[in-house]
C-alpha cells in the first residue's frame, strides 16, 4: 500500500453528493436532556421586571426599527416593553451570519450592557433572535442570562400591558 492508501473502501457517492451513513447504535453516545427552568423567564416575570418589582435587565433584540416601534411589524401592536434595552441579535453576527469575534462582540454587547447589569432577560418577537443573543452573551462567559419565549408574540397580545414607542 503507498502512502495515504487505507483498508477503508472509498465513500460511495449519490446523485446528490457522498452518502453519509449513520454510526452503529453502539458508537452513539445517549445524551440525556436536563431541564433548566432558570433560563426561561413568563410574562410575569418580565412585567415584575418591567415595573421594577423584581432585579434585572429587559434586553430587545430586534432590529432598532422594531425596538422603537418605527416599523410595521407582524405583531398586534408596535413598540418595546418599558424599561429595556435594545441588542439587536443581528448586530452581534459579521456580514456571513457567524457570531462576530470575541472583541467585536465584546465591545457591541458593552455599549448596551454592563456586568452589573444582572440578571439578563432577552425577549424579541417570538424568541429566535433573544436565543441567538443569549447565545452570545454565553460566548462572553454571561451565566446571567434567560429568554422570554413568549416575547412581543404573547405580550403585545395583550391590550393592557404596556408597549412603549421611541428609544
Amino acid at each position: 500500500m503507498s502512502s495515504g492508501e487505507t483498508d477503508d473502501p472509498p465513500p460511495a457517492v449519490g446523485p446528490a453528493g457522498p452518502v453519509v451513513t449513520a454510526a452503529p447504535a453502539s458508537a452513539v453516545t445517549p445524551v440525556t436532556p436536563v431541564p433548566r427552568p432558570e433560563l426561561w423567564t413568563d410574562i410575569d416575570e418580565v412585567a415584575a421586571v418591567s415595573r421594577g418589582e423584581r432585579p434585572g435587565t429587559l434586553v430587545c433584540a430586534l432590529p432598532a426599527g422594531g425596538f422603537d416601534g418605527t416599523v410595521t411589524t407582524r405583531y398586534s401592536r408596535r413598540g418595546h416593553i418599558p424599561g429595556s434595552r435594545s441588542l439587536p441579535g443581528r448586530a452581534l453576527l459579521d456580514a456571513t451570519g457567524r457570531v462576530l469575534p470575541r472583541p467585536e462582540l465584546a465591545a457591541a454587547v458593552g455599549a448596551v450592557l454592563d456586568v452589573s447589569d444582572s440578571p439578563v432577560v432577552l425577549y424579541c418577537g417570538g424568541g429566535i433572535s433573544a436565543a441567538a443573543t443569549a447565545l452570545a452573551l454565553t460566548l462572553l462567559g454571561r451565566d446571567d442570562v434567560s429568554l422570554y419565549d413568549g416575547s412581543l408574540e404573547e405580550w403585545s397580545g395583550d391590550p393592557t400591558r404596556p408597549l412603549q414607542l421611541g428609544v
